[in-house]
């Protein structure tokens, strides 16, 4: 159980929405506001927010109260409680929603952006900074073009930024998101493998679990950091998150290091620990890492499942299975395998 009193700043108590986001919680987090249940997530390894601003005192102690159940058991070693990132995001009413821009960039310099705002606006601005945050280009369609843009690759992970301003029905700037991203063009063949930007590759990598020996799950990002540039020296060139989506900053890391990512929505699927979350959350939880993680150029594969005991079956449960959750990722990005 964790238990935290806090007042709230007068430059957050003036914003409109206030909302709380929890990168990872290992697991059965139930959260309560001043004596109101907000809600309960299950899953050990996706992100979840809560919309605090209806139960929130504005000026006195507020307390917040998470209380976490990690009654079952993996097959590693997993760690418990609050292990990520906590935030407290204040917006306007109107503003870009959580993991809300999608960038797809191609590399003859073409950006198309999907936004997914909420509440009214006049207009939405899309500008683009490239790797040394010089303004390359910008738009008011979901449609902007870069001239000869640095491709993103394993020697040169060139990461560029969308800045996302949203203009309210007045005019006046409301809300203002970042997003990192990429120019690289992937693909697999069945014949010869993987292809980067044209150039065939052979994935030479590593399946790593989130914890860091006796350091625990949470990990600075410092030790992180330190571990992928010693992979990388010794010839690594891909990770597989073994067996779960890792954290934001993670990835983030993968992009500026030019590591390669097979990015896993979860152990199993009706079977072993997973199982008696399957139903009521398989789709959501697939769902939430793709949007999570779709923007990140170093992410090349989404994988599904791992050993799922469906594979041994004789009938079709696990085809089905399996297609339903592909049809689910695909329905999110059309970009990767």
């Amino acid at each position: 159980i964790y238990v935290k009193d806090f007042t709230l700043p007068s430059v957050v108590a003036a914003k409109e929405r206030i909302a709380i986001e929890f990168d990872g919680v290992y697991h059965r987090a139930t959260v309560w506001l001043n004596g109101h249940r907000l809600g309960h997530h299950v899953y050990g390894y996706t992100g979840f927010e809560f919309d605090i601003t209806p139960y929130l005192y504005l000026r006195g102690s507020n307390r917040i109260v998470v209380h976490v159940d990690r009654e079952e058991q993996s097959r590693w070693y997993t760690g418990s409680g609050i292990y990520r990132h906590v935030w407290l995001t204040t917006t306007a009413k109107t503003h870009v929603k959580t993991n809300g821009i999608y960038v797809v960039a191609q590399t003859d310099g073409t950006v198309k952006v999907a936004s997914d705002i909420e509440g009214d606006y006049s207009k939405v601005i899309h500008t683009i900074l490239d790797p040394k945050g010089k303004k390359v280009a910008s738009a008011t369609t979901g449609e902007i073009k870069v001239a000869a843009p640095i491709l993103w690759g394993m020697e040169c992970p060139a990461v560029y930024t969308l800045l996302t301003q949203v203009r309210d029905v007045k005019g006046r700037i409301v809300d203002e998101v970042s997003t990192p991203f990429g120019f690289r063009d992937i693909r697999f063949d069945a014949n010869t493998g993987f292809w980067l930007n044209g150039e065939n590759i052979k994935l030479r990598g590593m399946c790593l679990h989130q914890d860091a020996g006796s350091l625990g799950v949470a990990v600075p990002d410092e030790v992180w950091l330190r571990r992928l540039k010693a992979l990388k020296s010794i010839g690594c060139n891909s990770i597989r998150c073994s067996h779960n989506p890792p954290s934001p900053e993670f990835l983030t890391m993968c992009d500026t290091l030019g590591l390669l990512v097979i990015d896993e929505a979860f152990d199993k699927w009706k079977s072993g620990y997973y199982e008696p979350f399957y139903e009521a959350n398989a789709r959501k939880d697939i769902a939430a890492m793709v949007l999570r993680d779709r923007n990140h150029p170093s992410v090349i594969i989404w994988s599904i499942g791992n050993e799922v005991s469906e594979a041994w079956r004789a009938d079709n449960e696990g085809v089905e299975r399996a297609r339903e959750l592909n049809t689910i990722v695909k329905s999110l990005d059309t970009t990767r395998p």
